[in-house]
């Protein structure tokens, strides 16, 4: 510091006016300004004034903004990966002043530094991602700022860094989807092999997937592959399953639904379908009874008058399947009957999904969460048609749900799982939640597979 202080003294051409001292260390500012007070006054006075009211409370100590600066670990994710109670990001600054004679020269020095720092983010509005996903994603972004939204994880570090990540973590969200889906087939159909004369293994959740996949394609075979990578050949036409590099050794198949039957029952009054048929809507005539007991329900709640321009059964084999085993398993761990009919009031562009696909919290959750972060069914009518928007044509939705409630707890805005009962043992949860318990007016419920939208109602 003294031989800087000492060699600007000396140089002092009259062309020059300022000289910039830029100092990285906070702990040679002190070093620096006590150099500064040995210099007899004069020429360095200003600079000394300046210095002095710009440092005086670090050197001193007293660092307000470090102390007032909102401080969060490298990977923050609120409250053990908690969307509900995860903080917002806090934006922090950090501030790059170029100087230059050549704006040219400028240029190039923040596209220099775009390519060194990016910031991106990922959707992640469709998977509600639990605390043992989040930390999974928090390795996988390890060396760089990873932060969680309600919808979206933020990735901020080096380029390189952040492209590296956001492939591992797309990857790895990829695979959380399809584990889920997974699950949920899982439920409703087993594929099994035969390991000895009448002793059944069951195919691990991914590769029961693959094969109800490829069975429900109506391809003739399907290829799937051990933990080792061995690939083995599933034949459906001789229901058998052997060794890709040694056909000679074969295995029986046998596709189960939970129960043990080869499929789920489905409703007696559903109409006739065709073998490629995967959902069909059924009008119903005003004269059929059933058209009449879904009319009599929707009147009794709905609060007032609308015009009934169709009623229409919603018959998809596959969703019944799946909403037919979790009622089921509700049914035996709860030992009374769990279904209640109930409401849902959508907007028009939403009806395919929900006819084709069912009830998913990523586009069944629009309408706030106030009982928990699942999807919501009314006890009364009116209380759906608040959320019923008219499409094109003038005309609103409306479905009446078969719902396995089950069991339900005290619903809340911060609830983002089911809490597992009291005294229930192991990870037995609530089934479903609800605003109030003693006069409910909304069930919201957290697997998809608990509700079937039995009716699709369009009204003006």
């Amino acid at each position: 510091a003294k031989a800087m202080f000492t060699a600007m003294r000396k140089f002092q051409p009259s062309s020059l006016e300022t000289v910039r001292v830029i100092i990285f260390q906070k702990d040679m500012v002190s070093i620096f300004l006590s150099t500064l007070k040995s210099i007899p006054q004069g020429i360095f006075t200003q600079a000394k004034d300046f210095i002095k009211g710009k440092f005086n409370d670090v050197v001193n100590g007293d660092d307000d903004a470090s102390r007032e600066r909102p401080q969060y670990p490298r990977h923050q994710s609120g409250n053990r990966g908690s969307r509900a109670h995860m903080q917002q990001p806090v934006e922090e600054n950090v501030t790059f002043l170029i100087l230059s004679n050549s704006e040219e020269n400028i240029r190039k020095a923040k596209k220099s530094l775009d390519e060194v720092y990016k910031c991106y983010d990922i959707d992640a509005s469709k998977q509600k991602l639990n605390d043992r996903q989040i930390d999974a994603i928090k390795r996988i972004a390890k060396g760089i700022d990873c932060l969680f939204t309600e919808s979206k994880i933020l990735l901020m570090g080096s380029a390189n860094e952040v492209n590296e990540a956001t492939v591992d973590i797309l990857k790895y969200l990829h695979e959380v989807k399809d584990k889920e889906k997974a699950q949920a087939i899982q439920m409703y159909v087993k594929w099994q092999y035969e390991i000895s004369p009448e002793k059944w293994m069951t195919f691990r959740d991914e590769i029961n997937m693959e094969i109800e996949t490829a069975y429900k394609a109506k391809k003739i075979s399907c290829v799937v592959k051990d933990r080792t990578g061995t690939e083995y050949i599933i034949d459906f036409k001789k229901m058998e399953e052997y060794e890709k590099s040694n056909p000679r050794k074969k295995y029986k198949i046998i596709r189960k639904d939970k129960a043990g039957s080869t499929s789920v029952g489905l409703p007696s009054n559903w109409a006739h379908m065709k073998s490629d048929q995967t959902m069909v809507e059924v009008k119903l005539s005003p004269n059929d009874k059933e058209y009449k007991d879904v009319l009599a329900r929707f009147n009794a709640t709905n609060g007032g008058s609308v015009s009934i321009s169709e009623i229409r059964r919603v018959q998809n084999p596959s969703l019944y399947q799946q909403y037919a085993a979790k009622r089921k398993e509700i049914s035996i761990r709860n030992r009374k009957n769990p279904e209640q009919w109930l409401w849902h009031g959508t907007y028009p562009d939403t009806v395919k999904k929900i006819i084709n696909n069912g009830f998913n919290r990523s586009y069944c959750g629009k309408h706030g969460t106030s009982c928990g972060a699942g999807v919501y069914f009314a006890v009364n009518a009116s209380y759906s048609l608040g959320y019923c928007n008219a499409d094109s044509n003038g005309c609103k939705h409306m479905f009446s749900v078969q719902v396995a409630t089950g069991d339900a707890c005290q619903g809340n805005s911060s609830l983002l799982v089911l809490p597992q009962k009291p005294g229930a043992g192991g990870h037995v949860t609530y089934d479903s939640a609800s605003d109030n318990l003693s006069n409910p007016v909304m069930f919201v419920i957290f697997h998809d597979s608990q509700a079937y939208p039995a009716y699709h109602i369009i009204f003006r």
